[in-house]
């Protein structure tokens, strides 16, 4: 599956839910450095004009969401790329609720990607 049927999986399914656009631009070279934040209580900051959330855990942040789902057939999307965990253990903290599905996504690392909300 590549990047424009999953986009287009996504937009299809997700056409009676509200959501803010979702831009995806380009992705840091291999070997560039990057820092985790977590910042307390509304744990949202601002960074470079675009809204982040904590990050420090994706897959406890996966299981926080699907508890806090605020109605059925509501798609949350995430996406998460790691050097330092592998596939099987995100698959290890994907509920097995019947609603949530894991889909993996190679990446192609000479090719440009960063992910964000928001933008115009």
């Amino acid at each position: 599956m590549d990047m424009q049927d999953l986009w287009q999986g996504i937009s299809q399914e997700t056409t009676q839910v509200s959501s803010e656009p979702f831009l995806f631009s380009g992705m840091l070279p291999r070997g560039t450095p990057l820092y985790d934040i977590e910042v307390e209580e509304d744990h949202s900051f601002v960074i470079e004009g675009l809204i982040a959330h904590n990050s420090h855990c994706a897959c406890e942040w996966l299981l926080h969401v699907e508890e806090e789902r605020p109605q059925e057939g509501v798609k949350t999307v995430m996406a998460v790329w790691t050097l330092n965990m592998s596939v099987e253990h995100c698959e290890d903290c994907v509920p097995r609720d019947g609603h949530t599905e894991m889909v993996v996504v190679p990446i192609d690392y000479e090719v440009p990607v960063s992910i964000g909300l928001g933008g115009a």
